[in-house]
């Protein structure tokens, strides 16, 4: 299962005193891709954008996931 949760406003966009209000409802916020059950991957989606965007940003976030992860294994 892949999900695209929405965390919230972006650390530049909350309002004073209250982490889960925006200042623009239409703002960047942060999103997280979850690939079963596991976060993979968080980044930032102004939401006046399409959808197509998201996707985009969402689909890049896990390949860099991905290359990380691969990276990180051991060549023999």
């Amino acid at each position: 299962m892949i999900a695209i949760l929405n965390l919230g406003p972006a650390p530049g966009n909350r309002r004073r005193g209250c982490k889960s209000q925006p200042l623009n409802l239409l703002g960047p916020h942060l999103y997280q891709v979850k690939i079963n059950h596991t976060p993979v991957a968080i980044f930032t989606h102004t939401r006046s954008e399409p959808l197509s965007v998201l996707l985009l940003k969402a689909s890049a976030a896990a390949l860099e996931h991905e290359y990380q992860q691969q990276a990180s294994l051991p060549t023999s």
